[in-house]
């Protein structure tokens, strides 16, 4: 799979609330600082942060500029969730 292919894949599974899927785009020892999750190392624990979205159909996370160079790539997102949505 392409590093542009990856990225289409991660929104896509976002968006369409496919969270295992997501979940196996990422290496089992992953560690990356995440915006609301903070450090995060190993699957175990991104699994475990995002576990309350799975109760959120309507979450979604909407790609707005992508650049791909290589290996290597960003993204800028927008996030939209139904006002009042609580996880808890």
């Amino acid at each position: 799979m392409s590093t542009r292919d990856v990225i289409i894949s991660y929104f896509d599974c976002v968006n369409s609330g496919r969270w295992d899927d997501y979940l196996e785009l990422f290496a089992d020892n992953i560690v990356m600082d995440e915006q609301l999750l903070g450090r995060v190392e190993g699957k175990k624990q991104l699994a475990d942060g995002i576990e309350g979205l799975g109760g959120n159909p309507d979450f979604r996370n909407i790609p707005s500029d992508m650049v791909v160079e290589g290996d290597q790539a960003m993204a800028r997102w927008n996030i939209r969730s139904p006002e009042g949505y609580s996880a808890a």
